[in-house]
């Protein structure tokens, strides 16, 4: 049974040359002057468990909209197989045109099962 460990929101994710994920500005709570707000990149990094050996899977992430609509998703990454009980996922979605404020849902998928989410709040600075 796969089990999600982590999931991080940033404005970037990537691997390092030796495969350690790297990150760049983690958040929970984004900010913008007007509606629609257009993100340039959401990027993310996940872990997984396994329990055990791992074959090769397919993971993917799609965001969410307050009103339960999909706005983004990743491409679909094949990981694996691997030795070991755990396995990381990083990926980058760009262009995220957001209509509304309020609590956006990103959700991940391995092999089209829904395996967990991380939320972020979408603000308007100085609203009229």
């Amino acid at each position: 049974m796969v089990k999600l460990v982590f999931l991080h929101l940033s404005d970037y994710a990537f691997l390092l040359e030796n495969g350690t994920p790297g990150i760049v500005g983690i958040f929970v709570k984004l900010r913008a002057s007007k509606l629609p707000a257009i993100r340039n990149n959401i990027g993310a990094v996940a872990k997984f468990s396994f329990g055990e050996e791992i074959k090769s899977c397919s993971v993917m992430m799609k965001i969410f909209s307050p009103d339960g609509e999909v706005v983004a998703e990743s491409s679909e990454a094949k990981i694996g197989p691997s030795s070991g009980k755990e396995l990381g996922f990083v990926t980058n979605i760009p262009s995220v045109k957001m209509e509304k404020d309020g609590t956006y849902t990103a959700e991940i998928y391995v092999d089209s099962k829904k395996i967990g989410e991380e939320c972020f709040t979408l603000e308007i600075a100085n609203p009229k």
